[in-house]
């Protein structure tokens, strides 16, 4: 299984990224892999965000170290920081999203 992760430059991230173009780099690199929570489970396929983001210890500062670094057998996609702030922005978004559908905060 090869599973895309959207990797960047070191630089850090600073809060304050868009939620809105977060969710379209995701569309655009990071959907091939990662199937929907929708989509029937596929064992070829990488979990979907919505259970990547209820992990425990998947905090802000987790995901900002885990897109700056490669993780095997993921395709390797650089990003601007700005799209980095982006998609951090976008999966605290679906955290907080996904923890009041279960009702914890």
């Amino acid at each position: 299984m090869i599973a895309l992760t959207c990797i960047a430059f070191t630089a850090p991230v600073q809060a304050g990224g868009s939620a809105e173009r977060g969710k379209a780099v995701i569309e655009q690199w990071c959907r091939t892999c990662h199937q929907r929570a929708s989509d029937k489970p596929d064992p070829d396929m990488a979990p979907p965000y919505e259970k990547i983001v209820l992990r425990p210890g998947h905090t802000r500062a987790y995901f900002v170290q885990f897109l700056k670094e490669d993780h095997f057998p993921m395709t390797t996609y650089r990003l601007f920081d700005s799209e980095r702030e982006d998609v951090v922005a976008y999966l605290m978004d679906l955290q907080k999203t996904e923890l009041n559908k279960r009702g914890r905060k």
